[in-house]
């Protein structure tokens, strides 16, 4: 059997993934299925496939995957059977389902190296190194001040600075644990997304030397890449990529965070940008009380109740997936 090389990239989401996606999936050798959730969704609750007194339910297991790669924004372009998954599974687990959907898919597209940001990887390294020893692990980092203003302004994945802080500062932590680690780090390649759009051919070509391939000049050209050009038409969330690298797009939290929003930031993140070498605005950590707690919550909540009477066509897109999400977790297996 054909072997395949994955490329598994760990990051925050809105920070540049899916720039370097675009980047990297524009390789010949590369494929890129569109990050559908299952990650997300299954790898957390995969032992309900595998119970510990019955066989587990492949079958079923394969059916929510292929549901998932269907019902996302930009559906996969394959046709996928829970029988095509099952044949090609080693010992089974959901690891080895991950691993075999994505060959199938890089398969279909003729290449030798497949290319995942599915969200939530970062959770997994030690079982992604375990299950699948040959990955190349790209974690990338982004100011997280950047990544807590687009998080907010795009209002779909936390409602407040404080929120937004936490979720970032965690997500650094996996990694960075993950990067100290001598079984691990050998495996990983680090890079900034301010240094991505500020130098990208050099730092593209430190990449695809780690992942093993020669980077191709036609990779600065992403834009223009078809199957990039329709993952951009599918959502707001994604048109940038339809752009050239913007070198500019940096240091934008100063006007969306203000100034107290972005000490209350770094007042959360202070460590953690300490040590991957953001420059700190303020002076001094502030110190973050249960009163402000409590009032950064109610704010979230708010506007999150606010972004739910939205009936615009992405809202009701992004609701519909999520009620997707609930019937694969709470399906009723046989007895």
């Amino acid at each position: 059997m054909k072997e395949f090389t994955p490329i598994i990239l760990l990051a925050s989401e809105r920070s540049g993934t899916n720039l370097l996606r675009a980047l990297v999936s524009s390789h010949t050798a590369v494929a890129s299925p569109p990050p559908c959730s299952i990650v997300d969704v299954l790898a957390n609750n995969h032992f309900r496939y595998f119970p510990p007194s019955a066989p587990p339910y492949l079958a079923e297991l394969s059916e929510d995957a292929i549901t998932l790669t269907q019902s996302h924004l930009n559906p996969w372009d394959i046709s996928l059977t829970p029988q095509m998954i099952m044949e090609r599974m080693g010992p089974a687990s959901f690891w080895e389902l991950f691993r075999v959907v994505n060959e199938l898919y890089a398969e279909k597209m003729a290449s030798a190296f497949w290319f995942s940001k599915e969200p939530g990887l970062f959770r997994h390294i030690y079982e992604i190194r375990s299950h699948m020893p040959n990955a190349k692990l790209v974690y990338m980092t982004r100011d997280g001040r950047d990544v807590a203003a687009s998080m907010i302004n795009a209002g779909v994945h936390e409602f407040h600075v404080y929120n937004a802080a936490q979720h970032w500062v965690l997500d650094q932590r996996y990694c960075l644990c993950a990067l100290s680690d001598p079984m691990i780090r050998d495996q990983m390649f680090m890079l900034k997304y301010e240094e991505l759009i500020e130098s990208p051919e050099a730092v593209m070509r430190r990449l695809m030397s780690f992942v093993g391939l020669e980077y191709e000049s036609s990779q600065m050209e992403f834009y223009k890449n078809k199957s990039v050009m329709i993952h951009a038409g599918k959502s707001k969330f994604w048109k940038n990529i339809s752009n050239p690298i913007d070198s500019s797009n940096k240091g934008k939290y100063r006007k969306s965070l203000g100034t107290s929003g972005t000490r209350i930031f770094e007042s959360v993140a202070w460590r953690e940008m300490n040590l991957l070498g953001y420059p700190l605005d303020s002076l001094n950590r502030r110190e973050i009380t249960g009163i402000d707690r409590v009032t950064f919550r109610l704010s979230a909540f708010l506007r999150k109740a606010c972004k739910r009477m939205n009936t615009k066509d992405e809202s009701s897109r992004i609701r519909a997936r999520t009620k997707i999400f609930r019937e694969i977790w709470n399906r009723k297996f046989p007895c």
